[in-house]
């Protein structure tokens, strides 16, 4: 959590609202990003490579969720 912590509200001074593209979203890193980030209000779109493990973390409920395989995100998201 101390290396999610650090390069969400130090590094990148992410605030209540704005939105985070979080790339490796169900690693252990991403997951901690994800619960950390969702605690502060802000909007996560959670991107993983395997439908499973989006699930995994869906208990986490991000704004969405997108396996990056399967989808074209950069479109989706336009």
């Amino acid at each position: 959590f101390i290396t999610a912590n650090e390069a969400l509200f130090e590094v990148a001074a992410l605030q209540a609202g704005e939105r985070l593209l979080l790339h490796a979203a169900t690693s252990g890193v991403g997951t901690a990003a994800l619960q950390l980030a969702k605690y502060a209000g802000v909007n996560v779109i959670a991107l993983a490579r395997d439908d499973a493990k989006l699930e995994k973390i869906a208990v986490f409920q991000p704004e969405l969720s997108i396996n990056y395989q399967t989808v074209d995100w950069v479109k989706q998201l336009e």
